[in-house]
């Protein structure tokens, strides 16, 4: 019987869970910056407030759109990485492996992001 979590299966699955996590990202940016103003206004110096306003101050729409970029790299990666394991012609796992740790990374600052400001911000949940 053939395994039914191989390696493949593994990599496959990185592209599913980075657009769910942005899809949770995509739903709640908007609404949670008008309704958390006061409270990066409150925790944070104003410069720096004032820059996350700056980078996060746009429409869902706008949002979903860079998110698409990004995903088209992310889903890219796997497919490298799947040709390295059967020694295929676009063969990179590195690209994959960057990837792979970004994602790791990007998830310490949802977590950092929600105990500094003690609440639930988006992202944190996936």
């Amino acid at each position: 019987m053939e395994q039914w979590l191989n390696i493949h299966t593994l990599i496959w699955l990185f592209p599913v869970l980075f657009i769910l996590h942005d899809f949770e990202e995509i739903i709640m940016i908007e609404k949670w910056m008008n309704n958390n103003s006061e409270v990066i206004y409150e925790k944070l110096p104003r410069r720096v407030a004032n820059r996350v306003f700056k980078q996060f101050s746009m429409t869902t729409t706008q949002f979903s759109i860079s998110v698409l970029v990004i995903f088209l790299f992310v889903s890219s990666s796997p497919y490298m990485a799947s040709q390295y394991i059967i020694q295929g012609a676009f063969a990179n796992i590195y690209f994959f492996t960057v990837f792979i740790l970004i994602f790791f990374l990007h998830v310490f600052t949802h977590i950092g992001q929600s105990i500094f400001l003690r609440s639930i911000t988006p992202g944190v949940m996936t």
